[in-house]
This record gives structure tokens, C-alpha cells and sequence, in this order.
């Protein structure tokens, strides 16, 4: 399971990655620029050379945390740590616990 998981992962992430090597080579060898930010007085070489890598790094970081929720969500309904019903979403372990310490269970 966690061959072909890797697999597709590897397949999904090959072609950012393949589409944007370039930004590589100038994340590590920035050259500086003779003028600066006039607002943040920072060298115009960050917005050129780094930046873009840096978005990149940001927008990938969005991305795997986005899918590992949705992931992580998906094996609890799999599972049925999460129960979906007519009376909404329930958590059966928290449904135990709440019993024994209430007189008046909320979940049937």
C-alpha cells in the first residue's frame, strides 16, 4: 500500500518539480543588484532570485498539508472514527466517554 501511495505521490509532484529546476540555480547563486527597495531598502536580487523559490517552497508546503488533512479525514470516515448521520457528525470514542460520565447521552 505504501509503494503504489509513493508512486502516485511521485507521479503528482514530478512535473512541478520538472517544470520549474531553474529556479534552483538561482535560489543558490544570487547575484546582488545595484539598487535597493526604496520601501524595504532590501537588494532588488531577493524579488529576482530567491523569491520565486521561495513560493514555490510556500505554495508545496500548502499543497502536502491541504492533502494530508484530506487524507487524514478520509481514512477516519473509512475507519468510522468519524460517523456521518442524519443527526450530523458524530465521534463514537467521545460518544463512550460522554456516556459514562453523563446521565443524559447526546448520541443514540
Amino acid at each position: 500500500m505504501l509503494l503504489p501511495a509513493a508512486l502516485i505521490i511521485g507521479l503528482i509532484a514530478a512535473p512541478q518539480a520538472a517544470s520549474n529546476w531553474e529556479l534552483l540555480p538561482l535560489f543558490l547563486n544570487p547575484v546582488p543588484f545595484p539598487l535597493n527597495n526604496p520601501l524595504f531598502d532590501v537588494d532588488i536580487g531577493l524579488y529576482v532570485f530567491r523569491l520565486p523559490m521561495l513560493l514555490k517552497i510556500y505554495n508545496g508546503l500548502i499543497f502536502v498539508l491541504t492533502f494530508a488533512l484530506l487524507a487524514s479525514v478520509a481514512v477516519y470516515l473509512l475507519y468510522l472514527g468519524i460517523i456521518y448521520g442524519p443527526r450530523g457528525v458524530g465521534f463514537p470514542c467521545a460518544r463512550v466517554s460522554a456516556c459514562r460520565r453523563s446521565p443524559r447521552c447526546f448520541w443514540p
